[in-house]
This record gives structure tokens, sequence and C-alpha cells, in this order.
């Protein structure tokens, strides 16, 4: 069967909360000394996601679908019609924000991710939106080469270092 690209519903709350976590322990491995895992999570803790999760479903600037392989969840994308905060400085414009958007490993071959994008994308354009942001952890084997294949660009960048940056010389 072919996969078919659609709106979350609430039926689909306790799997797509499984790859929630998955997509999660996805970035914790990428990044382990800036995320926490989730792998030991209570029960309290999935109640609570589950929860947040059909907030989501019920948010109407929201945009929350599943791709759905022979009754099987195999990836999300979860997005947003969004409107930064007003800067002096800055020309307003409305987005479409991908907060998040995975797909399990061994479904990747099916272009899940295309297709999940393209749906989001789809979704903003009746929404009158005309840009797309989204931010991504930086790590090999993650996700930047798949937006980049999208057409992503940096547009701005957060760069870390260590304190220590002694030995280090700039400039002649």
């Amino acid at each position: 069967m072919a996969p078919t690209i659609r709106p979350a519903q609430e039926r689909d709350i306790s799997d797509f909360s499984r790859l929630y976590v998955e997509f999660h322990q996805f970035h914790v491995r990428g990044v382990p000394d800036r995320l926490v895992s989730l792998e030991e999570m209570e029960a309290l803790q999935l109640i609570a996601l589950a929860d947040d999760l059909r907030g989501m479903l019920a948010d109407p600037g929201a945009c929350m679908l599943v791709a759905d392989v022979d009754g099987c969840i195999q990836g999300f994308v979860e997005a947003y019609d969004r409107k930064p905060e007003p800067h002096p400085l800055r020309v307003p414009r409305r987005f479409l924000y991908i907060q998040s958007l995975y797909v399990r490993k061994e479904s990747r071959r099916l272009r899940l991710g295309q297709m999940l994008l393209k749906a989001a994308c789809a979704w903003g354009k009746k929404r009158g939106l005309k840009e797309i942001q989204l931010e991504a952890w930086d790590f090999p084997g993650g996700p930047q080469r798949f937006y980049e294949f999208m057409g992503f660009s940096t547009l701005r960048r957060t760069m870390v270092c260590s304190i220590n940056l002694e030995g280090r010389d700039y400039g002649p």
C-alpha cells in the first residue's frame, strides 16, 4: 500500500507519543550534552505528552500531519502559522514554522520526509504564508543534508564555543 499523509487524529495519540519520544532520542544521540534522554520516561510523563499532543491537534494555528504506511505511523510533521514579536528594525512577516519533522530510519527511503514537508507547505499556502522557517540541531547524521536538499539555506546561525579560548588568535 502507498504511504498516506494525513492529519493526525485523536486515535493516533498513543503511536504519535511513542514516535515523538523516538524523535527526541534521535536528537539526544546527536547532541547528548544538550538534551535529556527520555528512555526512562514514566507513565505520568507519557500522559502529559499525550495531553500536549491533544492540545496541538486542537490548535487552529497548528498543522499536525502523520505519514501512515499500512496503518502504522512512520513519520510526522508539526508546523505552525507564526508571526514573530514586533521589532522596530525588522520587517514583519508571517511564516510556516516547522517545529518538528521526523521519519523512522527504516522508512526514510520512502521519501516520507519530503511528502510531509510538502503537505505542511500546502497547509501554509492555504493560510497565505510564503516562507518556511525551522531550527535544526547540527550534528553528523542530523537533518541538515535533507533540509538543504529541500531548498533550505541558513539565514541566521547560533554558534557555541568553550569559554576557554586559550591559544587562539584572530587577525594579523
